[in-house]
């Protein structure tokens, strides 16, 4: 089973996903997500940037609604189960294990509990698709990092697959499915979908002997794949900007970031 949304769905996609590994239950075989909206404190400067040119801009009132209630701070900067940007900024959380609470006879013996030693568990492979002028760029940038480090640092190295749309707008596959970006992402979409349900079933939760970095990144223009130095110069031109935001001391999502360095080595085909 493949999981794929757009957008707000997006982030239940990657929260189910989260949830789901968290847990110790079966993963999906794959994940798409389109423009996906991973951070709702909408605090990275794309948001500002592309104001002007997507036809998203202010979503407070839609996170309000999301969440219920209109103190929405605390739970965007510090929950990955609203924004889950931030999985990739905090200690891996430690898997649930049924266990014995004791030996004598219990009305209810067995519960759930988290263990006190981290279990690394494999993600399934990621596609990510945006566009370069919307406003959520940013947020799935860092997305698309932080899964590929997370990967890293676990040593379970899961493929991240980061493609970026240039000029184009949030969800812009549904919003212009006629234009060549549009015939280009809806393929790419199909081929990652048929090779994982194809692909043999690999054991979850083990480290794999290839030790790299798995996040490839492709930059599309007017239909076609670019180089993978367009990807690398377009990354490092938004990381300049995304950096002056996340390295401030008093906003949590600056504690763990991929040096500028590290992120030019990191562009590398998992094929």
């Amino acid at each position: 089973m493949t999981i794929m949304d757009d957008s707000a769905g997006d982030n239940l996609a990657m929260i189910l996903t989260l949830f789901l590994r968290d847990h110790d239950l079966p993963l999906p075989c794959g994940v798409v997500l389109l423009s996906p909206w991973s951070d709702l404190s909408q605090s990275l400067p794309s948001v500002r940037d592309f104001e002007h040119f997507d036809f998203i801009s202010d979503l407070q009132f839609s996170i309000e609604q999301y969440l219920g209630t209109p103190f929405t701070h605390a739970l965007t900067v510090l929950e990955r189960y609203v924004s889950p940007i931030l999985d990739g900024i905090a200690p891996i959380a430690g898997t649930f294990r049924r266990f014995w609470t004791g030996s004598r006879p219990s009305p209810r013996p067995r519960q759930w509990r988290r263990t006190s030693t981290t279990v690394p568990c494999r993600m399934p492979p990621m596609y990510i698709c945006v566009g370069g002028d919307e406003t959520l760029l940013d947020s799935v940038l860092l997305l698309a990092l932080r899964l590929a480090r997370t990967g890293r640092v676990q040593g379970t190295h899961s493929p991240v697959m980061l493609e970026v749309y240039e000029h184009q707008v949030h969800m812009f596959p549904f919003m212009v499915p006629h234009c060549a970006h549009a015939a280009a992402c809806i393929e790419q979409v199909g081929t990652l979908v048929e090779t994982v349900v194809n692909a043999p079933i690999k054991p979850v939760g083990q480290p794999v002997e290839n030790a790299r970095f798995t996040l490839e990144a492709r930059y599309f223009r007017m239909g076609h794949v670019h180089p993978a130095s367009a990807a690398t110069a377009f990354l490092l031109k938004r990381w300049t900007r995304i950096r002056g935001i996340t390295s401030d001391a008093r906003h949590p999502v600056g504690e763990l970031e991929l040096p500028v360095g590290v992120l030019a080595s990191a562009i590398v085909s998992v094929c």
